[in-house]
């Protein structure tokens, strides 16, 4: 560290970069940069002599010529012998249907070859979200085809081991239950409607039995903070399309919210609106302890101990002139709360400014006590109810929190009160705490018959005497709520692959003499939704996706504002000034339900860009004060509770926090596959992979959403997997004689971003864009410009609403038949996501620096270098403008790496896809090459899209539409950040965008002349002095 703080403290640092190594130009970065090829054969490169040269390209052409068409193994195809009516083989057909995650449903559009489902994309007519989809919506069709799910039930011998069982006998055992009274149920939350009509069946019968749920993520401090504001408890629903300014005290909206796809989308159009001729920009402030996807989209970012986020509202409370407004218990404590800073004065001068239009959001790890204040100061200071946010219904509102429910089962159990206990989709012995000083697996031994429904055999299920096979959401029938209440649909994909049963079917077992299907059940608890045809509705809710006009969200406040929460105010802004420790929603494995898939686990984080792996995210301060640096070892001591985990420094962290993200150190079988395996040999992925910090999160620590921590320097060093400085970009390298002067490598040739007010000026944005570029003598091409007679397909990328989520890159990996390599070949920078998320930090305060994302993916230059040295013609310009890759010509010279100025080409150093399992095959897009070893690739544009709508066009004798051809990244992206289209039609959204005052090319001075064209970001920073307009 001891480079990076001398640039830290001489200011001598870049204004735009990568990483602490980057910013401080260290060696080891600077060795970085120059090992263009990792762990490349050194021989190959090394040698200069012209007959080295000479043997590497005759044994490129001898390849090329006489084995490049030798390596396919020979396969057989089958016709149908049964064609489904109405069914063209290898046409796809998409379905609407219902993704759920955190008790909110999502409605879907699954895409399905010839009935096997291998994309879910977001239902673009849903009326909550814009057809956007997350990351785990993505790659959740990998979980169906995941052969580490569990096959069949299982109950325990008398030798305390696994055997196999039927679903006779499981059926067999149930229904003997219904005899027994202190029969218990703890379920994972769920807003499914046909699940919510079985746990109202199951308390009628069992008059003495229980019902119980729990989620380690949860949103109980929102739901318990309206009750305390209002009296009963709601669930407000923002609109952030017409909030001017934002205030998140510990909130991240734009990504681990429930309804983080129409916040995004919401924003987004603002954000958007600067290119319009009356633009009504925004203003975004975030409040928090470890930079989030949302901290990262601000324009004020302000640092604070989680702890100290409480004392800040009030301070805000008090800003906007609290005592009038709040009750006097409440209106007492924020008096007290002490003077508040510049910072949160301007935030209450602009939310007052633009009342009507703005909106304070409070985060899930909050106290109840702050989300009450939070809604007070929406409904009475700022007139946002009705405006910006509304309110919806609980589905289950007197259900207690989430870990008083789980305190309740444990004292039955303890008491002897439970003879039968059904554990429904949840995993209390990884993530619950323990109760009473017994962990889960303790208290599980203690019932009599308990019985484990879930997709794996995962550590409750093997504390259980029967674990039973549970179907994936994509084999079920339902319907559940979204965050406004639309009723959404669900319909399976495909038949269960494992013959398993979703939770409303084995209740109909343990319940109903006779056991229906989910279908029967869905059916009979919306008919009361339907009109006088139940048929005809019920086709078209299944057309649609969702039952229209079933919303339940209301303008107004849920009721008057309620005293007798004060002194819990006051008890939440009492903190000591120690370090803390605060528990992270992990952005891929969410809360650990995702650590078997690959995708998510090689996903790098928004943020740390650290793969197959969580780490102890500490700030720079702090790690200078440890003398530590990422990869060491931090000794982390909770409550006498010990862990040692690897550092991560990440510039825009609080000095006295530390994050840990939850989800993993998982153990799904008795042996690990270990941490840097490349291909384990063993299905469950997950196991050894991280470490499980729910160890360090006790009862206390989820009750406040922080814990206090003693942080010290361990022994070791830990090997982490991160992206963050591979495929450095040094246009230097490229450049040669051209750069004769420093203004050729200014700091905005990559990601300009520009400081504007709410009133964005686009004349003076785009000369303050054009100013950060490069300036260079003009351009000349060697070769005459190509002649395009038809399309030129061109993409557009917006910096100014992209928030780094990485959906995109997860819809390509569906879309083109990406491979997982492991942590080992990342750690070696040998990974192969086609679009990559370059993060990088603005300006020379370490501590808190501004974010910028930039998604970086083939340009398909029109002179690309690439083309210019491959030896066999593998990479190839066409007649439309793209850069194609012919796979079966390649032979892996990687020339065309070496000469791409983006760095964005992929090589397959294994073959990454042999031998997959019968299951694994099922999920690959047969419109898209599977990639053997030896072969490059990259981004296409999506070709197989583009053909395929050209072909649609041509039978239907028509010419291609605007919009018609959307890529995956295009498709997913929840923000529409991401233009696509064709350069030959002057009408097009792509041609707009490139022609934008924005706009810019990466890189054009090396003459390359990309297709892809990004638009600057915007930030609307206090320091503007910008007045609001009128």
């Amino acid at each position: 560290m001891s480079s990076i703080k001398n640039s830290i403290q001489n200011g001598s640092g870049k204004a735009l970069w990568r990483s602490l190594e980057d910013y401080a130009d260290t060696p080891e970065f600077q060795e970085l940069v120059h090992k263009e090829f990792p762990n490349h054969a050194p021989e190959l490169f090394h040698s200069t002599s012209r007959r080295h040269f000479l043997k590497v390209m005759g044994a490129s052409v001898a390849l090329a010529g006489g084995l490049a068409g030798c390596r396919w193994p020979k396969e057989t195809i089958l016709p149908h012998t049964s064609r489904p009516e109405g069914r063209i083989p290898g046409v796809p057909v998409s379905y609407a249907s219902c993704w759920e995650q955190q008790e909110v449903a999502e409605g879907v559009l699954v895409t399905s070859f010839d009935g096997r489902p291998i994309r879910v994309d977001g239902n673009g007519d849903h009326p909550s979200h814009s057809g956007g989809a997350t990351s785990q919506m993505q790659a959740s069709v990998l979980n169906l085809y995941d052969p580490g799910r569990s096959h069949k039930p299982v109950r325990k011998g008398a030798d305390g081991e696994f055997v196999d069982a039927t679903w006779t006998e499981v059926t067999e055992a149930l229904q003997g239950v219904r005899s027994a009274t202190k029969v218990s149920v703890l379920a994972a939350p769920s807003s499914s409607l046909p699940l919510n009509a079985m746990r109202k069946k199951f308390q009628r019968i069992f008059k003495e039995g229980s019902w119980h749920e729990w989620a380690p993520i949860n949103r109980d401090s929102e739901r318990l903070g309206t009750a305390m504001c209002f009296g009963a408890p709601a669930r407000p629903v923002a609109d952030l399309s017409k909030t001017r300014v934002l205030a998140c005290f510990d909130a991240d909206p734009l990504m681990n919210h429930p309804a983080n796809l129409s916040h995004s989308a919401g924003w987004a159009s603002l954000r958007r609106s600067a290119d319009d001729d009356e633009p009504a920009f925004s203003r975004v402030y975030s409040v928090e302890s470890a930079y989030s996807v949302t901290g990262g989209a601000a324009d004020v970012h302000i640092t604070a101990r989680s702890a100290e986020i409480s004392r800040m509202v009030a301070q805000l409370a008090k800003a906007l002139g609290g005592s009038d407004w709040l009750p006097e218990d409440v209106a007492a404590v924020v008096a007290e709360s002490g003077d508040p800073d510049s910072r949160i004065l301007q935030m209450a001068a602009d939310l007052k400014a633009y009342s009507g239009q703005s909106l304070v959001m409070a985060g899930d790890r909050q106290p109840p006590e702050v989300h009450a204040l939070v809604h007070a100061i929406n409904t009475r200071a700022i007139d946002a109810a009705g405006n910006t946010v509304s309110y919806a219904e609980v589905h289950y509102p007197s259900r207690p929190s989430h870990l008083a429910d789980l305190e309740a089962l444990a004292a039955r159990i303890q008491g002897g009160e439970v003879e039968h206990l059904i554990i429904l989709g949840a995993n209390p012995v990884y993530d619950a705490p323990s109760v009473g000083g017994q962990a889960w697996a303790d208290l599980i031994k203690r019932v009599p018959s308990s019985v484990h429904l879930g997709e794996y055999m995962d550590e409750t299920g093997r504390a259980c005497g029967w674990h039973l096979n549970a179907s994936n959401y994509l084999e079920q029938w339902g319907a559940a709520r979204t965050w406004d209440g639309t009723v959404t649909m669900g319909q399976p994909l495909i038949e269960p692959i494992y013959s398993g049963r979703s939770p409303v079917e084995l209740l109909s077992i343990v319940l109903e003499e006779t056991p229906r299907s989910g279908y029967e059940i869905t059916r009979e608890v919306l008919q009361d939704f339907a009109s006088d045809d139940i048929e005809k509705s019920w086709r078209e809710w299944l057309h649609d996706g969702y039952i229209a006009d079933t919303a339940n969200a209301v303008a107004k406040a849920p009721g008057r504002i309620r005293s007798g929460w004060g002194e819990g105010l006051r008890s939440s802004i009492q903190s000591t000034p120690v370090d803390e420790i605060v528990f992270l929603q992990d952005h891929s494995l969410f809360d650990g339900r995702y650590a078997n898939n690959g995708w998510l686990q090689e996903l790098p984080d928004p943020m740390t860009k650290v793969t197959w792996d969580n780490c102890a995210i500490i700030s720079p301060a702090k790690a200078t004060k440890l003398g530590v640096k990422d990869g060491d070892l931090l000794q982390l001591l909770v409550d006498g509770q010990k862990m040692e985990m690897p550092a991560f420094v990440l510039p825009g962290q609080n000095e006295m926090t530390v994050a840990v993200s939850l989800g993993y150190g998982r153990f799904f079988s008795k042996r690990a596959a270990g941490r840097l395996s490349r291909k384990p040999k063993m299905y469950q992925i997950a196991d050894g992979v991280g470490f499980d910090t729910y160890t360090l999160r006790n009862s206390e620590a989820l009750k406040k959403g922080y814990a206090a921590v003693s942080i010290s320097k361990g022994e070791g060093r830990y090997e982490l997997a991160t992206t963050q400085d591979h495929n450095p970009i040094r246009p230097e390298a490229f450049m040669g004689d051209l750069q004769r002067i420093e203004e050729t490598d200014r700091i905005g040739m990559f990601a300009r971003s520009v400081d504007v007010g709410f009133s964005p000026d686009m004349k003076k944005i785009g000369e303050a864009v054009k100013d950060a570029g490069p300036h260079h003598p003009p351009l000349k091409s060697l070769f005459a410009d190509f002649q395009y007679k038809s399309h030129k397909w061109a993409m557009s990328i917006d910096l100014n609403v992209c928030t780094g989520c990485s959906a995109c890159v997860i819809a390509c990996q569906a879309e083109n038949n990406i491979s997982v390599v492991g942590k080992e070949e990342v750690a070696t920078g040998r990974e192969m996501h086609w679009i990559r998320i370059d993060r990088y930090f603005r300006g020379e305060d370490v501590e808190n620096p501004e974010i910028v994302h930039q998604p970086m993916t083939c340009n398909q230059c029109e002179n690309a270098p690439c083309e210019q040295v491959c030896p066999v013609a593998a990479t190839v310009h066409n007649e439309e403008g793209l850069n194609d890759m012919v796979y079966n010509r390649c032979i892996g010279t990687r020339y065309c790496s070496n000469n791409c100025p983006y760095k964005v080409r992929r090589f397959n150093y294994y073959n990454n896809t042999y031998e997959p399992s019968k299951t694994e095959k099922m999920g690959y897009n047969p419109n898209v090459t599977v990639r053997s070893r030896g072969v490059m690739e990259k981004c296409t544009y999506c070709v197989q899209r583009i053909n395929k709508a050209k072909i649609k066009a041509h039978n239907e004798r028509r010419d291609l539409k605007d919009g018609e051809i959307i890529p995956a990244c295009a498709q997913t992206c929840p923000t529409s950040a991401i233009t696509f289209g064709d350069l030959s039609d002057p009408e097009s959204t792509v041609t707009a965008t490139q022609e934008s005052k924005r706009s810019y090319k990466m890189l054009s001075e090396l003459n390359v002349r990309p297709r892809t064209s990004y638009m600057a970001q915007l930030k609307n920073p206090v320091d503007t002095n910008d007045k609001k307009e009128g």
